[in-house]
């Protein structure tokens, strides 16, 4: 069985050991708590894909890294906002799993390192420059490495649910804690690769890592902190994002301020969009309407 293959299937067993040891009220708790989340993640995974053949072609991997820390920079304040205010972040998906809702801010940080996690890992793929049965092993040996968090994953999720059982609180806790975990590792696997792949250039992978994992979600923490929601949860789900909206708006406009005046890698590619848009405008009002 191929290695990714083996990961799938290990990490697809944590709904099963889940049921078993807690039952299907914490199962449904999970998906509840984490699935705005794991959307975030697969929509920027599907932007990702692209990330693997541009690298491959044009060795560009620089670039590559800059479009995975752009897209956590986007990402950071939606994810951190429900963090900061779980209870409003599930009463929008389902109130009946507010108890749940301690277990939120691990799966939006969780959700962060996938989401960098998954965009390295196609620029590392990108950077396999063998072919023949060389590139076959070489891409043999880093699918391997992603059983590791797999692994670490069910482990983490098995060994917290026995000692939580019958405390449910305790177990979505313990849950998440597995979750972070095996993201923290996945995240972990292309670090590692780029070690063998870009030999004395690590240095600048790693900051860009930091970047992502630290300085954005700390800006975002004290955006979001400035502007709590306007007003308690409402019954009605368009009520409740009514509260949040202008408070998750003025959070954006204040973390983009403190990322652009700490971060001269998003300065700088702000500064490039902001050139282009005269060329994007005629390039828009040439198309037929």
């Amino acid at each position: 069985m191929a290695p990714l293959s083996l990961a799938s299937l290990v990490y697809s067993a944590d709904v099963a050991v889940a049921y078993l040891l807690h039952g299907p009220g914490l199962v449904a708790a999970f998906f509840a708590v984490t699935s705005l989340f794991s959307v975030a993640s697969e929509v920027f995974l599907y932007g990702f894909r692209y990330l693997h053949s541009f690298v491959l072609s044009t060795g560009r991997h620089a670039s590559a890294v800059r479009a995975v820390r752009l897209a956590a920079f986007v990402a950071a304040p939606l994810l951190v906002y429900a963090a900061v205010y779980p209870g409003y972040y599930i009463h929008v998906v389902n109130p009946s799993y507010l108890w749940a809702a301690g277990a939120a801010p691990l799966a939006a940080y969780a959700s962060l390192a996938t989401l960098v996690g998954n965009g390295l890992g196609q620029v590392v793929y990108g950077l396999v420059r063998e072919r023949g049965i060389a590139a076959a092993g070489r891409l043999a040996k880093i699918s391997s490495l992603y059983l590791l968090p797999s692994v670490v994953y069910i482990s983490v999720e098995y060994l917290g649910l026995v000692y939580s059982r019958g405390a449910d609180r305790d177990a979505i806790l313990a849950w998440g804690t597995a979750f972070l975990a095996m993201s923290a590792a996945r995240l972990l696997v292309p670090v590692l690769a780029m070690r063998w792949l870009l030999p004395g250039r690590l240095g600048g992978v790693v900051r860009d890592v930091l970047a992502c994992m630290v300085l954005y979600p700390a800006a975002a923490v004290l955006a979001a902190l400035a502007f709590p929601p306007a007003g308690p949860p409402q019954p009605r789900f368009w009520d409740t994002l009514g509260v949040l909206a202008q408070p998750v708006l003025k959070t954006y406009a204040l973390y983009t301020l403190l990322v652009l005046t700490a971060d001269r890698s998003v300065r700088e590619s702000a500064t490039r969009i902001a050139k282009n848009i005269p060329a994007i405008a005629r390039s828009w009002r040439k198309v037929p309407h």
